[in-house]
């Protein structure tokens, strides 16, 4: 487009580039897409439940002495994976405690899936 409308000034854009970037190293990595599908799934469902959502903001007041938000990324926004998965580890405790008491099962799954999703999230900021 820049060189159709060379009466128009098309700057480098840093963020814009740089949010291209992180887009295609999640694209190359299947652990990352895996880790990120995984963080989104896990706040889909809570957000969509009544009863888990309020157990969990029962743990967090508990352990925050406060409620914090489960968000989900938006296609139109940028950082919006990143406030998802900084949703996800802002109430880590909470959630280990809400996971041992509703799914006792999966416990190994969920530390394995913290710890990548730290990874990440150290990768990302």
């Amino acid at each position: 487009m820049a060189l159709e409308r060379r009466d128009v000034f098309f700057g480098p854009c840093f963020a814009h580039q740089t949010n291209l970037v992180v887009g295609e190293i999640f694209k190359e990595s299947p652990n990352l897409v895996n880790a990120s599908e995984k963080a989104i799934r896990i706040i889909a469902y809570l957000n969509k439940s009544v009863y888990f959502m309020a157990r969990l903001h029962d743990e967090q007041k508990i352990k925050y002495n406060k409620y914090f938000a489960l968000l989900l990324p938006c296609a139109t926004r940028w950082n919006s994976h990143y406030h998802c998965y900084f949703s996800l580890l802002r109430t880590k405790a909470a959630l280990k405690v809400f996971t041992i008491t509703n799914f006792t099962d999966n416990l190994n799954k969920f530390n394995f899936f913290f710890i990548f999703l730290g990874i990440c999230f150290k990768i990302c900021s």
